[in-house]
């Protein structure tokens, strides 16, 4: 099974465990009735498939989600499918009752969880784009100023252009200062 397989897979065979997961994930969600689980089981399988596209994608992820992989994916399984089996007991005791309780109230955590999980492998690349915007803009800022001093288009020009009261710019030099009479 893929999460007692070696470190080293192949992305083919990764691909392969990875599918099977969310196979079971999907089985178990046709065999409950409940269409409020049911959606929340939805938006699980969506996540996680999310998930594994982004460690496709970037195998260096692969290792910020074994917790994901060794536990909490395998245990929400093993909720699904209790639940799915107490289902169809087609008996409704107490015990049976407040199990099934119990999993659909946990379904909101475990769905936050997944998501979290999906936020924290992009929090890297996030950091990276900041980073890069963050530069970009102290770039453009340091451009831009050297621009408008280079070419009187900061301050200096706008405030001779204010105090001459006639809208012209001084631009200073001697092309500014030669008139034709």
């Amino acid at each position: 099974m893929f999460l007692d397989a070696p470190m080293t897979r192949t992305p083919k065979e990764a691909e392969e465990g990875y599918s099977g997961i969310l196979r079971n994930i999907r089985r178990a969600n046709d065999r409950i009735a409940d269409p409020v689980l049911t959606a929340k089981i939805d938006r699980l399988e969506d996540i996680t498939a999310r998930i594994f596209r982004a460690v496709e994608e970037d195998p260096k992820k692969r290792n910020r989600i074994d917790t994901f992989l060794n536990y909490y994916l395998p245990t929400t399984q093993k909720l699904l499918d209790a639940y799915a089996e107490f289902d169809a007991a087609g008996v409704e005791g107490e015990n049976l009752r407040q199990a099934k309780q119990r999993i659909e109230k946990t379904m909101d955590s475990i769905v936050a969880g997944f998501e979290h999980q999906l936020d924290e492998l992009y929090k890297t690349d996030a950091m990276d784009v900041d980073s890069d915007i963050r530069v970009m803009e102290t770039m453009l800022h340091r451009d831009t100023a050297s621009v408008e001093k280079d070419f009187g288009l900061g301050g200096s020009a706008q405030m001779a252009s204010n105090s001459a009261g006639t809208g012209d710019v001084d631009l200073g030099g001697t092309a500014a200062q030669v008139r034709e009479e």
